[in-house]
């Protein structure tokens, strides 16, 4: 049993809390293929719209994920355990949730979550953290979670879980449902199957897939297991697992970066070869200095203090020093000072459909946020040029 979780599905509803329905957006045209933007709905709630998929962030609960849609099929399933849950619906005892929108479209969207909730140890003690989705207009979904220290110690002895009895152990977990109705096959990055419920620590990178689309999971380590529930498979990173005394109040949880790589009509083979590419680290050089992707995968993004933004002057230059740069990939340029104009140039590409510019929404003035659509190999470059109209 999960006696703490951070969860990108939805939770049990309880039978007095009532969840406004949601409907999908319409699927993308060509003209809109190269972005992502954030709605803000009638009820507050927030809805990621990409070409091929939809995230909802709901107003209820801790604000997690209750609907993802893939091509027109809501493909998230629900919460596995328990009541220490971090998710969509649940809504726990001295609970707080905060969304903040941190980048609303065009390159990329971007959304904290921060949370506190209450322990059911003796004596009471209370858990805070964050979590972070940054998503991209190619179905790339890169999130960082990072829990604070308690604000007492929480033993596992003087500690309940969804009100039995206390537990031998605890897991520190991160999980996703894939809906079973939509998968039928489970693969590892070797395509060798997986069972549905195969509890032993798989691959760095699995793929669940079915006759309309499918989703490849990567994590930091090989520490990702598949659980079976009622609703479909729980793609489970654990932060600490099988942990006796580990909520002391110097436990921090910081660094746990995961991507999910959505696919409307895609294959297991193409989506793990892409988070394939980005888990090797391929180093991009900014005006000839190697810098790799950071929490939010992106290149120039939050290096987990907050800091956003490589340092650049009005011309710069992006090149692939060792390995190519996958196709997809992001960069995040701070330029110090205010430009309203950009000229992105490469010997391989022509017109602007293969790049996609964003500002945040706070600072944002001397900042850049760029989508490139294609793969950088080694010796091409891209020539970045700023101004004002």
């Amino acid at each position: 049993m999960r006696i703490w979780a951070l969860v990108a599905a939805s939770g049990v509803v309880p039978a007095c809390i009532t969840i406004p329905p949601f409907t999908p957006p319409p699927a993308g045209d060509d003209d809109d293929a190269a972005s992502v933007s954030v709605t803000v709905e009638g009820d507050e709630s927030h809805t990621v719209n990409g070409p091929a998929y939809s995230i909802h962030f709901p107003i209820t609960g801790y604000h997690y994920p209750d609907h993802v849609v893939l091509g027109q099929f809501d493909v998230l399933g629900g919460g596995v355990a328990p009541s220490n849950r971090i998710d969509g619906t649940s809504v726990a005892t001295s609970s707080l949730g905060v969304v903040t929108v941190i980048v609303d479209g065009l390159a990329i969207a971007k959304l904290d979550l921060s949370w506190t909730s209450a322990l059911t140890c003796a004596p009471t003690a209370s858990m805070s953290g964050h979590t972070s989705f940054t998503m991209m207009p190619d179905g790339r979904v890169v999130r960082f979670d990072a829990i604070d220290s308690p604000t007492a110690a929480a033993d596992v002895a003087n500690c309940t879980c969804s009100g039995g009895p206390a537990l031998a152990a605890w897991d520190v977990s991160s999980y996703f449902v894939a809906i079973q109705s939509r998968f039928n096959s489970i693969v590892n990055s070797t395509l060798t199957p997986v069972s549905p419920n195969d509890t032993t620590k798989q691959d760095q990178i699995l793929c669940t897939s079915g006759p309309d689309q499918a989703i490849a999971f990567g994590f930091p380590q090989d520490q990702v297991r598949v659980k079976s529930v009622s609703t479909g498979s729980a793609f489970t990173y654990d932060f600490l697992p099988s942990a006796t005394t580990v909520l002391d109040t110097t436990t921090t949880f910081e660094g746990a970066t995961s991507a999910y790589l959505f696919g409307a009509g895609g294959t297991c083979p193409t989506l793990i070869g892409t988070l394939q590419a980005f888990a090797g680290d391929p180093k991009l050089a900014v005006d000839g200095i190697q810098i790799s992707t950071n929490t939010d995968g992106i290149y120039g993004g939050d290096d987990g203090g907050g800091h956003v933004g490589v340092s650049v002057g009005t011309t710069t230059t992006l090149t692939a020093p060792t390995l190519p740069i996958p196709a997809g990939f992001v960069v995040w340029l701070d330029l110090g000072v205010t430009r309203s104009s950009f000229q992105i140039t490469s010997a391989k590409q022509t017109g602007t459909s293969w790049y996609t510019l964003g500002r945040p929404k706070l600072n944002g003035d001397s900042q850049v946020i760029i989508f490139f659509r294609d793969q950088l190999a080694v010796g091409d470059s891209i020539t970045i040029v700023a101004g004002n109209d």
